[in-house]
């Protein structure tokens, strides 16, 4: 299972951007490209979360707003 709630992310030194709350449970999955953003995210490649929190299977991650 993957969950996310609250992620938001930079797009340059003074923008952040957020993407919507998303959840899925085991198995494929499919993501319409209406929520590419959650795709984004979820490809996880070089993305520096700036609030929120990620949790996959029993592993949960929170990010503090800086």
């Amino acid at each position: 299972m993957i969950t996310g709630a609250g992620l938001t992310y930079p797009i340059d030194e003074k923008t952040t951007a957020s993407c919507e709350d998303f959840s899925f449970e085991d198995g494929v999955t499919y993501i319409p490209y209406a929520k590419k953003d959650v795709f984004s995210l979820l490809s996880l490649a070089g993305v520096p979360f700036t609030a929120g929190s990620l949790s996959v299977d029993d592993v949960s991650r929170r990010f503090a707003p800086r």
